[in-house]
């Protein structure tokens, strides 16, 4: 933005040399306006990628707390799961050593 403001500038300059002062001011005021619209513009542009950038950072922290949720209920549901499966070899174990008979009296 300095660099095309610099440019402009200097463009501003080289015109004012040529011809009388009157025209000089007038190419400096336009050269000044245009650099004023085009701070302008920047600046609203600025904004909206602001805008956008706290927009996208939010999403993306959301979606890192819910991986984090998502990842712990995974983890309780396979600890659940494998205390089921231990649960159900017990309940098993102990049909087959006594229950055997039972099932056959029922």
């Amino acid at each position: 933005m300095q660099v095309e403001y610099l440019r402009l500038l200097d463009a501003g300059k080289g015109d004012a040399g040529k011809g009388d002062a009157g025209k000089g001011d007038a190419g400096k005021d336009e050269g000044a306006r245009v650099l004023n619209q085009r701070n302008a513009a920047l600046a609203k542009e600025n904004d909206t990628l602001m805008a956008e950038r706290k927009t996208a950072e939010a999403r993306a922290e959301a979606i890192k707390r819910q991986a984090t949720s998502t990842a712990a209920e995974y983890e309780r549901l396979l600890e659940e799961n494998e205390s089921l499966k231990d649960q159900l070899q017990l309940k098993d174990a102990l049909e087959s050593l006594s229950g055997g008979s039972k099932k056959k009296e029922s």
